[in-house]
């Protein structure tokens, strides 16, 4: 098997898991719309602009972006080691650069965080 395929069935064959699940309700209201494209379901992961002017990575849910450094900071989402020092960066080159089990990792930890089932913060 070349390396292009592994990487190819890698990314695009990964299966759906219980954060697809459609009854999956997010505590961030908004999120909960009938016309958000941003549900607890549907997570992207995206570079904003922090408070000093920097790159920041962020989680879309709602019309709100969870700053993934600051959750980490906090306390409130809890991952590996490596995993969360490459959400801390100012880029997604290095977390996407770990792989599949990284991903899925930091998809189950916001996930949880985000979901109705966890409190506020």
């Amino acid at each position: 098997m070349s390396w292009a395929c592994f990487l190819h069935e890698s990314i695009f064959n990964m299966n759906t898991d219980h954060t697809h699940d459609p009854s999956l309700r997010s505590w961030v209201e908004s999120a909960s719309a009938p016309d958000c494209d941003f549900t607890i379901q549907n997570l992207p992961y995206g570079i904003f602009r922090g408070e000093d002017g920097g790159g920041r990575i962020g989680v879309a849910i709602g019309d709100h972006v969870l700053d993934v450094q600051a959750a980490l900071e906090d306390g409130s989402l809890d991952l590996p080691g490596d995993t969360a020092c490459a959400l801390c960066s100012a880029t997604l080159n290095a977390f996407m650069g770990q792989g599949p089990l990284s991903w899925k990792s930091a998809r189950h930890a916001i996930s949880a965080l985000l979901s109705i089932e966890s409190k506020p913060r």
